[in-house]
């Protein structure tokens, strides 16, 4: 096989450069826990976060209608039967305020493992 100076297109780090110039926020999420595992420039921008400061978060601490683990459980489940599943409501941006938002969530497996694929869109920035 010839040698390429092409870069691998699953290199982690081009990997992070594609994500981060797509223009929507894309999260990837523990679906057990609802802990944030991933998220790209635009995703934790629009919130105000830093990229470091994001991934110590869940749906729990940033969806503002999602109240408790037996909720966010009540929502997987629903997501687990109609993927990919569409779920209105309202991000916390770190300065205080709201974010209307629809959020469009798929699940997956990789290596065994699930995972909820999630493309958030703003319908508008409540005060």
């Amino acid at each position: 096989m010839p040698e390429t100076s092409q870069p691998r297109l699953f290199d982690t780090a081009h990997l992070n450069a594609l994500f981060d110039a797509v223009p929507d926020g894309i999260y990837l999420l523990d679906p057990v826990t609802s802990n944030v595992l991933f998220c790209n420039k635009a995703a934790h921008e629009d919130l105000g976060y830093a990229a470091d400061e994001i991934l110590g978060h869940s749906v729990l601490s940033l969806q503002k209608d999602v109240t408790g683990l037996p909720a966010w459980e009540l929502i997987a489940a629903e997501i687990r039967k109609a993927s990919p599943f569409v779920f209105v409501g309202r991000h916390r941006h770190k300065d205080g305020h709201e974010v209307s938002v629809e959020v469009c969530t798929n699940t997956f497996h990789l290596n065994g493992t699930e995972y909820f694929f999630c493309r958030p869109h703003g319908t508008s920035a409540c005060a």
